[in-house]
């Protein structure tokens, strides 16, 4: 069954999962209420409201009303242009879905013309790959179209709980897109948003269904909207001539496939970025990662076809969905002719059925290779006293983008270099390897790699796969890490009990020092510098958790003793629009500083839980900790506690119900503070939550309010209040024992928050 989805405007995140709405809603009968931009609480629980229809009486069974002739069962999601809902068609005796259009473009003539059009479009289509159209109606003046009901889920939730997905799954998923877009493509319509979210299995056969028609055009009609320049679309998925707002054809449909590939391969767009500009400027102007160095594999001709796919130029991809339905159908075919190996992600597919490379480029291939093989031995990095030669072994092929590669592994051969458990590396030859990256390839379950010197190496470093679990990469020396704009310099994906520790990461404008995904206990990155190079640029998060992120209560991630220096924010935790819960995280005694006028050091959003903030020292910028969670049951034991918040005009900002049971906030020092902000506009509602918090009132203090939260003290007595000096914010010797914040002496700790 599918999990509740709804669509976001293509201004908001990149990776917003909206659907048709065509999947069962798996609560049932009972409805989803879902609230209206921008809203903090809970709606009355009245589908009228939440649907703004005026049903009329039903008499059907568990209908909550009718719409036409048709009897509303509950509402599903939210499509590009309207609210989705589940109905019974009495006349046929079957379950349909009804996308009704937003009651917010009711308003624009512009917005009901393309509505009617593109039902016109859509419907003339006839594929067992593309949601079927039923009918165009209105009711009460609203437009609405009705639509094949499928039972079942849609392949982003696939992706979430089985990527990589095998070969034959993706090719038998990513052949039927090709054919249903092929299908649309011949009735002259461009989907222009084809994603994970609105590809359906449907339940039992997984047959693919292609939905949200809601946002494609008749490609040989240009309205207003266009004129206008309007984008419409996910970022992440998006085409580089969609992102720019150019004229589109067909083939702008196959890069987006060649991402919703790429997607079943490593488990998200090879643009994702952490917000839209950021996904803007990968689609446009970066090239995507190899499948190989985003920790994926894939034979080496199925990888070809992604990179045509992902072609910045039309002109240099596959020029039809037709052909490359039939390329993949006929690996397909082949592909189930073979007996399973219990690893079909690994196995080549056959040359023949590969995209056709000439007599030359194998040659040049061949040369390429034996070239560096031959200048491995002659000019190679030294190897280790404990080994023997430089190795060579056969690589996966999307490394190269001539299809053809070669490891080189500059240490030594067999296991023996492992048997004390390190593996060194420095820059200048004098260690086991010359580069991180590949000890990272050589690394073993249990491994501890240690840079020797303080020299600047060349990022990013990808860590996922069964390879580098439990493993220690140290630079007790301050090495440095980079790696190019846009592209997060470490970067995690479901990686047990890995510490990381020494590094000083500088970040640029559009880059994350570390992004980390998925289940990650254990982890623990500790006695680190990230700056930011352009903070008053800088709009993304210096460390990015998501995508369901978490350790867990056994054994959280731990970010400790990191010294961050921001711009937009310091630390995120959970992705805009997450489903999955971050989880089980402890930031400690880290120092997160902002510019003047600009920067959080902590946002949590989305669903977290089990989350303790403890003894940081946060100053300088706008707001101190940011919590923007929509319902009560998604934020859990969340703990703020003995952190020392400076110059930042606003410490909290709680953009979440009051009514959370396990969030405390105690034993804090705010220095310089003027008022903290909460979704209902008193923090009266949130008062609870507040023990033992000390305040010194800033230029604007809402004097009343710090009272009510605090023990206000006009003037709290500091060695130094200068930011660049060691005594920065140390108390005096005069009741330092009794001061809160991230020097506290004595904490007074309960049991149930120790381990926090």
């Amino acid at each position: 069954m599918t999990e509740p989805t709804s669509s976001v405007s293509p201004s908001d995140h990149e990776d917003s999962q909206s659907t048709e709405g065509i999947s069962k809603n798996p609560s049932g009968s009972e409805p989803t209420v879902v609230k209206p931009p921008g809203a903090r609480v809970p709606y009355p629980e009245r589908e009228t409201l939440v649907l703004g229809l005026p049903l009329s009486p039903s008499s059907h069974k568990g209908a909550i009303g009718r719409l036409g002739e048709y009897d509303v069962l509950n509402h599903i999601g939210r499509g590009g242009m309207g609210l989705v809902v589940r109905a019974f068609d009495g006349q046929l005796h079957r379950n349909v879905a009804i996308k009704v259009m937003s009651p917010d473009l009711l308003a624009s003539d512009s917005a009901r013309e393309r509505f009617f059009r593109e039902a016109r479009a859509a419907a003339g289509i006839s594929h067992p790959n593309v949601v079927t159209i039923h009918a165009v109606s209105q009711a009460f003046g609203k437009p609405f179209l009705v639509m094949e009901f499928i039972d079942g889920k849609t392949l982003h939730a696939r992706i979430k709980d089985d990527a990589p997905l095998k070969v034959v799954d993706l090719l038998r998923i990513s052949s039927q897109v090709a054919q249903g877009l092929a299908a649309a493509h011949r009735h002259g319509v461009i989907h222009r948003d084809i994603k994970p979210a609105n590809i359906l299995l449907e339940d039992g056969i997984e047959r693919v269904k292609i939905s949200d028609f809601g946002l494609a055009r008749l490609a040989m009609e240009r309205s207003d909207l266009t004129s206008l320049g309007n984008v419409v679309g996910t970022p992440s998925f998006m085409s580089p001539e969609q992102v720019e707002g150019k004229d589109l054809d067909h083939r702008s449909d196959l890069f987006s496939l060649g991402c919703v590939m790429y997607a079943m391969v490593v488990g998200q767009s090879p643009f994702r970025a952490n917000n839209a500009i950021a996904t803007g400027r990968r689609v446009v102007s970066e090239r995507h990662p190899s499948i190989a160095d985003a920790g994926g594999k894939l034979p080496r001709e199925l990888a070809d076809v992604i990179d045509r796919l992902l072609e910045k130029n039309p002109e240099d991809r596959f020029q039809t969905a037709d052909e490359v339905a039939d390329l993949l159908t006929r690996y397909l075919a082949r592909e189930n002719q073979k007996p399973s190996t219990g690893d079909d992600s690994t196995r080549a597919l056959p040359q023949k059925y590969g995209p056709q490379k000439s007599r030359w480029s194998l040659v040049l291939g061949a040369v390429v290779v034996a070239t560096a093989a031959l200048l491995a031995v002659m000019f190679g990095p030294k190897t280790s006293q404990k080994g023997t030669e430089p190795t060579f072994e056969q690589a996966d092929s999307s490394n190269s983008p001539g299809g053809v590669a070669a490891t080189v592994h500059n240490g030594p051969t067999g296991n023996s270099f492992l048997s004390d458990g390190v593996l060194t590396v420095a820059a200048d030859g004098s260690a086991e390897y010359t580069d991180i990256t590949t000890a990272l390839h050589a690394a073993r379950p249990g491994i501890r790699i240690s840079i020797t010197d303080s020299s600047t190496y060349k990022g990013p470093l990808l860590i996922s796969g069964p390879h580098v679990q439990n493993i220690t990469i140290e630079a007790p020396q301050g090495a440095a890490l980079m790696a190019d704009d846009h592209q997060s310099v470490i970067r995690v994906l479901n990686t047990a009990h890995l510490v990381i520790s020494g590094f000083r990461i500088d970040t640029d404008v559009f880059q994350h020092a570390v992004e980390a995904m998925g289940a990650c206990p254990g982890m623990h990155v500790h006695d680190c510098q990230f700056h930011s190079l352009k903070p008053r640029d800088s709009p993304i998060a210096v460390v990015y958790l998501h995508d369901g992120f978490a350790g867990t209560p056994e054994d959280p991630v731990r970010l400790e003793k990191l010294d961050i220096r921001c711009g937009g924010v310091g630390i995120v935790v959970g992705g805009a629009e997450d489903t999955a819960c971050a989880q089980s995280l402890r930031i400690d005694n880290c120092r997160i500083q902002g510019t003047t006028d600009y920067g959080i050091p902590i946002v949590m959003q989305a669903k977290v839980a089990d989350i303790g903030i403890r003894r940081n020292l946060m100053t300088t910028g706008t707001t101190g900790v940011s919590v923007a969670i929509e319902m009560a049951e998604n934020c859990q034991d969340i703990v703020i506690a003995e952190n020392t918040f400076h110059n930042l005009a606003t410490p909290l900002m709680l953009a979440l119900p009051p009514d959370v049971s396990t969030f405390r906030i105690r034993s804090n020092l705010f220095v310089a503070a003027d008022r903290v902000t909460t979704a209902t506009g008193s923090v009266y509602d949130y008062a609870n939550w507040f023990d033992g918090n000390w305040w010194e009132p800033g230029f604007d203090c809402d004097d009343a309010q710090a009272a009510l939260i605090a023990t206000v003290k006009p003037s709290l007595p500091f060695v130094s209040r200068d930011p660049d000096r060691k005594e920065f914010l140390v108390p005096e010797a005069t009741g330092a024992d009794q001061m809160p914040g991230h020097l506290m002496a004595t904490p007074e700790v309960s049991s149930a928050d120790e381990a926090r």
